[in-house]
Formats: structure tokens, sequence, C-alpha cells
């Protein structure tokens, strides 16, 4: 298996030497494998290894054991820890969305909080899930992407188990002694996965022993014609563009090959985070060929179309207040905390502000002696701080960017629409603005080898997440 690993990590340039990782470990075959083998790699490969678990709350004693175990693992094998909990079954409610829909939302949230700046997230999908994931998707109606099954990489996200089948990670633990837990509800048919996995996989390795290993190959191919129809529909859009944002040229667009029109259309819905579905890229369609119309494509969009243009246009929706908070961070005030304190801030969101003060905080700078840009000095922001939404005319020289830009030229090179920025939040001082939620620090506020005090600022996509 140590050998299907690294041709992974080879062929799909997942891992380089020095990186810095967090593995998803649920305490399962799957992630204890994965965990073992990286740990073997990370001497000589110079990694530095941490592990993450979200405990689910969803099978009560038995999600407790899980996280009991992953935490004696990690003591034992000298493993850095993260451990978060969320009641995935009462969130999913909430929302409107499946358990499955809403744990993998919650989970890749928690993943994304916990990773090192610049580090990759380690997930312990097998060649096995990818299979049975491709055939939840030709179940439901697909194309390429979803046939090619799940992506070995994307983004910082990296899948180093894609060529081993479940088999292997469980003859690996085996042959290595290592031990790991079950999660009861696997077999559980009401899960069109479970069916999946155990009435339709034995069919297709009936027919076809080698099937696992024909399904890869197919995926691979599937995902590069992908990609290659995704670049042709890129240069599609950069043509239609009128260099008007959110307008473009409809009879470029009508010019189009059909199949290449819709991939198009489904790029459109994508970068303005819309759901893209048959019906939406038929409606749109619809609406091109009319050339007259109007189709409101979310609760942020609505697309229209005359006889020369084809717009987005979006969705002026009231705006969340968030109340201003003041924070007292000179020293020994009698308002200042210690610790960690939760502000929540809109539905869904809370920011976790945390003081840590006793000399140089050596956490806060990466290996390239930049500061982690969360973190700031406390002794270089004044004694008032304000957390705010943000105010006509804010602007801010972030740290190691050379510039002042205004948050209206970040969020437009960002690509955030209206609803997305009235969400953020900007921590202001005396002189201006010390951070920018999802930007980072100021120049004047980062974090230095000399600083003592530091401020960590944390963004939570749930009031509910907490961390233990």
């Amino acid at each position: 298996m140590n050998g299907k690993v690294l041709e992974a990590v080879s062929r799909y340039n997942m891992i380089n030497r020095g990186d810095r990782l967090a593995v998803g470990l649920s305490g399962g075959a799957d992630s204890v494998a994965l965990a073992h083998i990286l740990r073997g790699l990370a001497g000589e490969w110079g990694l530095t290894l941490s592990a993450l678990h979200l405990n689910h709350r969803l099978r009560g004693a038995e999600s407790e054991r899980d996280e009991a175990f992953v935490r004696a693992l990690c003591a034992r094998w000298g493993l850095p820890l993260v451990v978060e909990s969320a009641p995935v079954g009462e969130l999913a409610r909430q929302r409107g969305m499946t358990v499955e829909q809403c744990a993998r939302e919650l989970r890749y949230a928690f993943f994304r909080r916990n990773t090192p700046e610049g580090g990759k997230i380690c997930t312990a999908h097998t060649l096995s899930d990818n299979a049975e994931t491709a055939l939840i998707n030709l179940t439901r109606g697909t194309g390429l992407r979803g046939l090619g099954g799940i992506p070995p990489v994307r983004g910082n996200i990296v899948r180093p188990l894609i060529l081993c089948a479940r088999g292997d990670v469980e003859a690996y633990c085996r042959a290595h002694g290592l031990d790991y837990v079950t999660d009861s509800t696997n077999g559980d048919g009401a899960f069109t996965r479970n069916r999946i996995r155990r009435d339709v996989l034995p069919v297709l390795r009936e027919l076809n022993p080698g099937f696992l290993d024909t399904f890869a190959g197919n995926a691979d191919v599937l995902r590069a014609d992908a990609d290659f129809l995704d670049g042709l529909a890129d240069e599609a859009l950069d043509k239609a563009s009128t260099g008007v944002p959110d307008r473009y040229d409809r009879e470029a667009l009508l010019a189009l090959p059909g199949p290449l029109l819709m991939r198009a259309l489904a790029k459109m819905l994508q970068c303005r985070r819309v759901a893209v579905d048959r019906r939406r890229l038929e409606g749109l369609r619809a609406l091109l060929e009319a050339g007259s119309g109007a189709v409101q494509v979310s609760a942020e969009w609505t697309a229209g179309c005359d006889a020369a243009r084809f717009s987005f246009v979006q969705v002026d929706t009231p705006a969340e207040q968030f109340i201003p908070v003041e924070l007292d961070l000179s020293p020994g005030s009698e308002t200042v905390f210690s610790g960690s304190r939760s502000i929540p801030v809109f539905s869904g969101k809370v920011l976790r502000v945390t003081l840590r003060e006793g000399g140089i905080f050596k956490g806060c700078v990466n290996n390239n002696g930049k500061a982690l840009k969360n973190t700031l000095d406390c002794d270089r922001i004044g004694k008032i701080a304000r957390l705010r939404q943000r105010e006509p005319g804010d602007a801010i020289r972030l740290a190691g960017r050379g510039c002042t830009k205004s948050l209206k030229k970040l969020y437009n090179e960002a690509g955030l629409t209206i609803p997305q920025r009235r969400r953020l939040l900007v921590l202001a001082g005396e002189d201006g603005l010390l951070w920018a939620e999802g930007f980072g620090a100021a120049e004047a506020a980062q974090v230095r080898e000399d600083t003592r005090r530091v401020l960590i600022v944390d963004v939570l996509e749930d009031a509910e997440c907490m961390r233990t």
C-alpha cells in the first residue's frame, strides 16, 4: 500500500518535501492507516504533521468513544491534535439539509480553520470511496466531473489513499497491528452509500474482478476531459465578456456549440456561488435564446437578457446589522479578557478572539518568518480596538503587501458579492484598520519577533461549533 500511496502522491503532485499537513482523523481504518503512513514519511520528507477530529455527536456514546480513541492514539504517537464537536443532526434540521451534507460542510469548515497557513488537508478517501461516489452521482444525474468521482487534489485538499482499495487499507492495518474504530452506521441500509457498497459493488466486481482499477483509469480520463472542456469554456467566456462586470455578449454565447454553452453557463453560476443543476441551466439557455426576460437563479442573483446582452444582477437583500464591540486591550485593564472570548456576529457565524500574554508567542510565526494573518501584536494596536462592519472609505495596508488598498478594491479583486461583503468584519484602531476578515492583519499590527502579547481572531462558521 505504501507503493500505491507514493504513486498517488507523485502522479497528482500531492505532497512536497517540507509540507505542513493536517490529517482528518476519524479513528476509522482509512484515516488511521493514512496517519500511520504519513507519520512514517515525515522524518525523511521533513513533513510537519498534525491531526484534526470533528465529533459529529450523531451516535451518542459511540461518538465519544471515537474521540477518546483518537485522543489516545495521537498522544501515543506524539501527534498534535485539534478536536471540535458539533451537533450535526440538529444543525441539519435547522438548515434543511441531509445529515451527510451538513456533516461534510461542517467537517471541511473545521479542517480549513485549523490547517496551518500554506498547509495541506489530507483526507483518507480511498479508491473504493471514489467508485461509490461516482455511482451515487450516476444515479442522481451528473456530467464528466461527477463520473470522475472524488478529485485526488482540490485546492489544498489532497487524498493520498485515492489509489488504494478498502481491502488494501484493512490488510495494511492488520500487517502493522493498527487498532481502529468502526462506525456502526456503515451497515445501515438507509444510507445510499452503504447500499451501493453492500449490494452494487460486489456485483460489478463479479462482472469484472479488476473493476476498481478500471474505474480509476476511467476517472483520470474523465477528469482530464472535463479540465480540457473547462479551459475551452473559460476562453469562450473571455471572448463573450463585454468589459462590464456580469455582462456578456449574447451573440457570442449563442454561437457556442451546445455542450460548450452549457458548460459556460454552469461556470457563470459557479462563480456567483449558485448551485448548478439541469433545471437552472435549461432555464438560462431558454432565456438566452428568447433574447428577453429575466430569471432569478438564487436569493442573490437574477439573470436577464435583451437582444444584445446577457447579464447578471444582484438582488438587493436587507443587510444583517452588527452592533460594534469595543475591546480594551490595555495591560491591567479591568475589562481586558483573558483566554478566549466568543462574539456572535451574524446568523451562523461567530468570531473567537483570544488574548495570549507572557513572552514571545512563536506559534504566530511560520517557517518563513512571516506572521500568520489572523494574529496581531496587542502592544502595537493601542488601548482600544473596535470590531465593526466596514464603512465607506475604509482602507488597509496589509502585512507583506507593501501598499495600501481600499476594502472596496480588495473585495472586488476577490470577486465577493455584495451580501458576502456585508457579512465581513474589520478591527479598527485609533489610526485606522488593524485587521480585515478574510485578508489579515495590517502591517502596523503584525506580529514580530519581539511581540509580547498577541491577539488571535478566529472566524467560526457556526455558533454551535465549539473547540474542546
